[in-house]
């Protein structure tokens, strides 16, 4: 509600359980930050300034200015972060910095370090594509789109995540024969 003060200025109330954050995408990112993370939920409108946190106040540098699409949608990029670990991601909407409105939304931040390929399977397939390959090695996790790059220039396909040590794709169609 928008009520006038003595003077004349505007004050805006809005009522904060109406804002809510529903989910997160993708999951996690680096350390490092600059994921781009879509934020949904309800209620939400910029009165002064919209900001996402992630963790808790006493790392004030992860707040990071956000982007109001709709009252149902905003985008924040990531933070970057000392270490890797899960924290929760807050709210304001009003640009006070000392004031977020909490959530139980969590991102998780992993070491990219932690990411390796140790081998795939099969080492050969057809140009025409449609090979089932498997990516073994260590730090796979569904934190967001997973995807696996082919040939020069490259392509992109998407991912399936088994587990921490798998992630299976499938080969697109290659021009020619090359060295991936």
């Amino acid at each position: 509600a928008l009520r006038q003060t003595n003077s004349g200025l505007a004050f805006a109330f809005f009522n904060e359980p109406l804002v809510t954050i529903d989910s997160l995408w993708p999951l996690g990112g680096p350390t490092g930050g600059g994921t781009r993370v879509v934020v949904r939920g309800s209620g939400f409108v910029d009165h002064g300034g919209v900001f996402c946190r992630f963790g808790t106040a006493s790392t004030p540098s992860s707040v990071v200015p956000a982007l109001l699409r709709s009252e149902a949608e905003l985008v924040c990029v990531s933070a970057n972060v000392s270490a890797g670990g899960v924290v929760r991601v807050a709210l304001t909407l009003n640009g006070d910095r000392a004031a977020f409105i909490e959530s139980n939304a969590s991102f998780e931040y992993y070491d990219p370090k932690s990411l390796r390929v140790s081998g795939v399977l099969p080492v050969a397939g057809p140009a025409a594509g449609g090979s089932l390959l498997s990516v073994s090695g260590a730090g796979f996790a569904l934190l967001g789109p997973v995807r696996c790059n082919f040939g020069w220039p490259t392509q992109t396909v998407n991912a399936t995540v088994v587990n921490s040590s798998l992630v299976l794709c499938v080969t697109p169609f290659i021009s020619g024969p090359e060295w991936l």
